[in-house]
């Protein structure tokens, strides 16, 4: 007769359950509601800050050492450039691969 309790029990045990569970869409919507970040690995801006790339150069990411960055602005040549084939240009900050000896990418 102890099988006939746990026909009680079974309701109360899945509601309990299912409520230990977060949901993952009011997870993300509760992020957005209270201003967090929902995704921390969200692509840095590119700022404009004045630099300049060659005309008729590859678009593409250049580090400022680079033959295609022409000016680096307010940047630094350890720094990331987009770079248009336009010579328009923007720039990405400090990164690790141009501060190497091979100072990569360049294009």
């Amino acid at each position: 007769m102890q099988l006939t309790k746990l026909a009680y029990f079974l309701p109360l045990i899945a509601t309990v359950l299912a409520a230990a569970v977060p949901d993952v869409d009011s997870a993300v919507s509760m992020a957005s509601v209270s201003g967090l970040d929902s995704n921390i690995f969200d692509k840095r801006a590119c700022s404009n800050n004045g630099c300049k790339c060659r005309r008729g150069a590859k678009a593409g990411v250049y580090c400022g050492r680079c033959g295609a960055v022409t000016s680096l602005g307010s940047g630094k040549l350890n720094d990331a450039y987009q770079c248009a084939s336009n010579g328009d240009c923007c720039g990405y900050g400090a990164r690790s691969s141009c501060a190497g000896r091979s100072y990569s990418p360049c294009g």
